[in-house]
């Protein structure tokens, strides 16, 4: 839902939940899908990839660190620097 929409609070509409709820939603689904790459196995990155999304009208990025072969995200971080 979220990859579709791209924006929270649509998202959240459309689930009937609060945004509060939809963040806490990803976030879990973040700290499974991590847990679940280390189980597996040890990850070695040979293309590192950056790129900024706006999150919200204005000047408000999110930064993404992710593996450009496999598009394994590593990494979200608040902010452009």
């Amino acid at each position: 839902m979220l990859q579709q929409n791209q924006v929270q609070s649509r998202s959240a509409i459309q689930l009937r939940i609060s945004v509060a709820q939809l963040n806490y939603i990803q976030s879990q689904a973040v700290q499974r899908g991590l847990k679940r790459r280390k189980r597996n196995r040890q990850y070695t990155v040979v293309h590192l990839c950056i790129d900024e999304k706006s999150l919200h009208k204005g000047h408000h990025y999110v930064s993404i660190l992710y593996d450009g072969t496999n598009g394994a995200v590593l990494e979200v971080v608040e902010h452009r620097t």
